[in-house]
């Protein structure tokens, strides 16, 4: 059923007559009766192969989304690491932790002494007589 035809051979299959109508020989028919099946079938599988791309298309911009919010989360990978480092040194992690928590926290009250200091000049500016509130 493989008809491989230019479209200059196919239309020239077909010969116009006087009256009008057009006149094909047998060989021709079946020649364009096989290229009429090919093309049904060949749209039915391109519908059916856009579908699958359309498909896997949505799936992908699924998967991405998902990567994107697994990215924003502590991974797996980053969990296994600090287990194998409790594994290998307990002590050395739990200090490195201290250190971590001991910064953060002097940067917490470094903060809330500026957000006081801020506050008092803000009182004595706005309330010079009244008290205080921190």
């Amino acid at each position: 059923m493989n008809d491989n035809k230019s479209l200059p051979e196919i239309d020239s299959m077909t010969k116009k007559t006087v009256g009008g109508d057009y006149k094909i020989t047998p060989a021709n028919w079946n020649t364009l009766f096989n290229l009429a099946k090919e093309g049904k079938q060949s749209r039915k599988t391109i519908k059916e192969l856009r579908e699958k791309s359309d498909l896997q298309n949505r799936e992908i911009a699924k998967l991405k989304k998902q990567l994107a919010q697994h990215e924003e989360k502590p991974s797996v990978i980053d969990s296994m690491k600090y287990l194998q480092a409790k594994q290998l040194d307990p002590e050395a992690l739990k200090a490195s932790i201290e250190r971590i928590l001991h910064k953060s926290t002097n940067v917490a009250k470094m903060a809330k002494s500026k957000v006081s200091e801020a506050a008092r000049g803000v009182d004595e500016v706005v309330l010079p007589d009244r008290e205080r509130s921190l």
